[in-house]
């Protein structure tokens, strides 16, 4: 059973579905970010370049518009080797203004 921070409770084959789309995620936006550094790319292009990649497939999921600026902020902190860091209301804003301004 996976009780998530939103959205219903799911269990058995749903709960393995449910993880399973979040490694399909998680791997598509590691790849889209990695990509987009790679080749010496901006946080904002590699935003751009992952959310296009990731729309179409999780636009309905609970609360994707609002998640993928620090889903891609915490990308690129993984991949440069970085400990995750407080997310607050303050540094929510922060990002999402810059990614979005």
């Amino acid at each position: 059973t996976i009780v998530p921070g939103r959205g219903p409770a799911v269990r058995g084959e749903a709960a393995t579905d449910a993880i399973a789309s979040t490694r399909r995620f998680l791997a598509r936006l590691g790849d889209e970010v990695a990509g987009v550094l790679d080749r010496g790319g901006s946080i904002k292009e590699a935003f751009a370049v992952a959310h296009a990649a990731l729309e179409p497939d999780y636009a309905g999921a609970t609360i994707f518009e609002h998640c993928m600026p620090f889903n891609v902020w915490r990308m690129v902190d993984e991949l440069g080797g970085e400990a995750p860091q407080v997310w607050t209301a303050t540094r929510d804003a922060e990002v999402w203004a810059e990614l979005h301004g």
